[in-house]
């Protein structure tokens, strides 16, 4: 909050800072500017391709922004309306050989996985979600552990994959096996499991998915190369 008050105090007094006014973490931060605050929720938006409503929430932000730009309204729900979505969110990769649908995200916090299968569900309200998940570092994953249980056991079925270290040194206090124990304790109907590689992720779902499936690989490690392995 401190950072980007400091970023809103910067924007001149004929600028724009575009927000959610309302969210209670975003408006002490509005005190500080000077620029007018547009709320990007009174933003009018078309249908979208990309579900969830963390995407009409983009689109809204997007088309106030254009609008203080003073681009025409019709070009901004034209150029809404046709975009495609963008890579590694919620991006579609194609269909494994047991006609389950891929997708791929890179959801690493618990509120972007929580959207992520939110709109997945949205989208396919009649469809088996089974969520691929990648924890993306050790220190995440241990301070946001009861956070992401809640968010995975919105799918139906989980697989997880061992925690992507990135910048830390492995944590041994902490572990993926942890996150699945979480899971079942939380939602005993779920199936959540642990695969040691993309390798053994892959025979396993290989065996598990059945056509009309969703699968949803999620993480901002190196998970999107098993999204591409899956549909190969």
């Amino acid at each position: 909050q401190a950072t980007f008050a400091e970023l809103v105090g910067r924007v001149p007094a004929d600028g724009a800072i575009i927000c959610n006014s309302a969210d209670p973490h975003v408006a002490p931060i509005c005190a500080a500017a000077r620029a007018p605050i547009i709320d990007y929720r009174r933003q009018e938006i078309p249908q979208l391709t990309v579900p969830g409503q963390h995407n009409r929430q983009n689109a809204m932000a997007a088309a106030a922004a254009a609008g203080a730009l003073s681009i025409p309204s019709r070009y901004r729900m034209q150029a809404l309306q046709n975009f495609p979505g963008t890579w590694r969110r919620f991006q579609y990769k194609g269909v494994t050989p047991q006609g389950a649908m891929v997708y791929d995200d890179y959801a690493h916090n618990p509120q972007k996985v929580a959207a992520a299968i939110t709109g997945a569900r949205e989208l396919y309200p009649d469809r088996r979600i089974v969520a691929v998940f990648q924890p993306h570092l050790y220190s995440r994953t241990k301070h946001f552990l009861p956070e992401f249980a809640n968010a995975l056991v919105q799918a139906d079925a989980v697989v997880l994959l061992p925690i992507y270290a990135a910048r830390e040194a492995n944590d041994q206090s902490i572990s993926s096996d942890m996150l699945a124990q979480k899971i079942t304790l939380q939602a005993p109907a779920i199936r959540a499991t642990v695969r040691d590689s993309f390798a053994t992720a892959k025979k396993y779902l290989d065996q598990e998915l059945t056509a009309g499936d969703v699968v949803l690989v999620m993480g901002a490690g190196d998970s999107t190369q098993l999204a591409t392995l899956l549909v190969q």
